[in-house]
């Protein structure tokens, strides 16, 4: 599977996990600090990736809204 991520900012890290073909990386920690808001970018990641992979997002903060966003969608969450 190839993820198209949109040049949205130099702020944005993504990349796919060399150890687990099917997980994908998104840095929005330095969006966040910044100021900006990362909501977008991880939705357009998520609709993005495979049932059979996983996102994993590295945020500042744990990001309970989105995470009850995933839930309604069905998707299985896990905060680390």
């Amino acid at each position: 599977m190839t993820i198209i991520l949109k040049r949205y900012s130099d702020l944005v890290i993504f990349w796919p996990d060399a150890d687990q073909p099917s997980r994908y990386h998104l840095d929005v920690r330095e969006l966040i600090l910044d100021g900006g808001s990362p909501y977008e970018i991880i939705m357009d990641c998520v609709a993005q990736v495979d049932d059979d992979s996983s996102l994993v997002v590295h945020a500042v903060f744990e990001p309970k809204p989105l995470i009850r966003q995933l839930h309604r969608m069905g998707l299985a969450v896990e905060v680390a």
